[in-house]
């Protein structure tokens, strides 16, 4: 049965193609829109009421905040929480909403234009 399941959610992912990573990548942006953007910013770089609330806040848009953390890793901070101010998510997102939102994020970090 479980083989069964894993092929018609395999088939089912093939056929939708881009489609279904697009619907992810959406999904992950609206969750992040909706629970993160207050502190973090609507584009990862904080508000400055954040930054002076929470002295440890980082632009999620600077490649380097996220340089070295994996996504697993990113979802573990998401779920659990980080020190005292970033608060753990697993009792208000699914897992499924965490891991979107974890990979929007890494989406997010862009690197600079230009080089020195």
């Amino acid at each position: 049965m479980k083989l069964l399941t894993a092929w018609v959610a395999l088939s089912a992912a093939l056929a939708l193609g881009p489609q279904a990573a697009s619907a992810q990548a959406a999904d992950g942006a609206a969750v992040y829109k909706a629970h993160c953007a207050k502190c973090h910013g609507r584009d990862g770089v904080p508000p400055k009421f954040a930054m002076r609330r929470y002295k440890h806040l980082v632009s999620l848009a600077d490649p380097a905040t996220l340089k070295g953390m994996s996504l697993d890793s990113t979802i573990v901070v998401i779920t659990n929480g980080k020190g005292k101010d970033m608060k753990p998510f697993k009792d208000k997102l699914t897992k499924d909403e965490i891991a979107a939102v974890a990979k929007y994020v890494h989406s997010m970090a862009k690197p600079k234009k230009g080089g020195a």
